[in-house]
């Protein structure tokens, strides 16, 4: 193991031990009681996906 991949390895395992906040996130909202919310402000049918205004 190189100096770079032990020291991304060590910053790793700081950050694990704070946890995982994305998921703290994902069960305080209630992201499905957003959806229909969200629907009306974007809708994209195509089949490329992604923003089809910068096309």
């Amino acid at each position: 193991m190189d100096l770079v991949n032990y020291g991304l390895r060590e910053r790793y395992e700081q950050l694990k031990k704070r946890g995982d906040r994305l998921d703290d996130i994902k069960r305080i909202i209630d992201w499905e009681g957003l959806r229909p919310l969200l629907k009306d402000l974007f809708t994209n049918d195509t089949e490329q996906g992604g923003n089809t205004e910068l096309r």
